[in-house]
């Protein structure tokens, strides 16, 4: 028996599925449960850039204000592997540059938790979905957290959305395998402190002998903290037989800058690539996938978070865009009827 019964269970509450929340509170379901194993604010292995789509959803959201603090990138440069460089300013009476923002995602991805749960999605972050079963038109989700203070719990839902990342578990009750290594890019992340303060610039490296086929990153937001990493196919990765911190700190010590990197903050995550993409609507299952889980990373870039959020504004399907754009829900038929009270 389950403790509690949910309309839709969202898995998942990073850019993906924390904007599927928001969107389907706006959008009039008032019992989502948003599911996470990890308590906000938390890190999470992200070069933080925050780009125009992200942004124009957090609009939509009205979360607009979340962006306020954060100062605007105003330069971006890229560096070839020949070492030709090129950079990209605004310039007087030209066209603007994209609106881009670095935000680290400790405050980004806690500040959209939040306004979800003030909305009146369930709280069910710091638990661990360990299994996920669908049986007489319903899912049954059986998670688990830190004890004493998270016990083991059992809930239901009608309808589950995967936004659980690289290694879903959700994609995997649905009986979908996980991306290989030929459909994956693996990359590594560290704040790096600066002696003097900088400008808020993104700067991306294609620098030879660092890391190929894939490239280096500065993204600064001119507090002086930089995120710095890498990025590059994971089959490449392997066969250069080199771990991925001994390139990352290759790259700093080129840099010519005095930075210093805090090694308590290195991560590195997978990032599944769109090449193996999985289905995103489980109609007979009641169930689709968004954000990483449903690989989302564009491969050129490593851009995921603005696809992610986009993804979700389709979940909350009565709810409608102030830019009037159309949009096609990735929620079961079912799930819209049940949301909007209309086929």
């Amino acid at each position: 028996m389950s403790e509690a019964h949910f309309t839709i269970a969202v898995v998942g509450a990073g850019p993906a599925g924390a904007s599927a929340a928001n969107a389907l509170c706006l959008g009039g379901v008032h019992d989502v449960a948003l599911i996470d194993r990890a308590r906000f604010p938390r890190d999470k292995a992200c070069g933080d850039g925050i780009t125009e789509g992200a942004a124009d959803v957090l609009k939509e959201f009205d979360l607009g204000h979340l962006l306020a603090p954060h100062a605007l990138i105003k330069r971006v440069v890229v560096t070839a592997p020949s070492g030709a460089q090129a950079a990209l300013e605004p310039v007087a009476g030209e066209r603007r540059l994209p609106l881009a923002y670095v935000i680290p995602r400790t405050i980004f991805d806690a500040a959209r938790v939040s306004a979800a749960l003030q909305r009146g999605a369930a709280d069910l972050t710091g638990y661990r979905l360990d299994k996920a079963d669908r049986c007489d038109g319903r899912w049954s989700l059986e998670l688990s957290g830190e004890p004493p203070a998270r016990p083991r719990r059992r809930i239901s839902a009608d309808f589950l959305i995967g936004a659980d990342g690289a290694v879903s578990p959700v994609r995997r009750a649905l009986g979908l395998a996980l991306n290989s290594d030929a459909h994956t890019s693996i990359a590594i992340r560290a704040y790096a402190r600066a002696a003097t303060p900088r400008k808020p610039l993104m700067q991306i490296d294609m620098i030879d002998g660092i890391i190929w086929p894939g490239y280096a990153w500065i993204f600064d937001s001119g507090s002086q903290i930089g995120n710095v990493g890498l990025g590059t196919e994971l089959l490449a990765y392997k066969a250069q037989k080199r771990r991925l911190p001994e390139v990352l700190a290759s790259y700093l010590s080129l840099l010519g800058e005095d930075f210093v990197f805090d090694q308590a903050s290195v991560h590195s995550a997978p990032l599944p690539l769109p090449s193996k993409f999985p289905p995103l609507a489980h109609p007979a299952q009641s169930a689709a996938l968004i954000g990483n889980a449903a690989s989302m990373i564009n491969p050129l870039t490593g851009e995921g978070i603005s696809y992610g959020m986009l993804l979700a504004c389709c979940s909350g399907a009565p709810w409608p865009m102030r830019s009037g754009g159309a949009r096609t829900s990735v929620l079961p038929h079912s799930a819209m009827r049940k949301t909007s009270g209309r086929a």
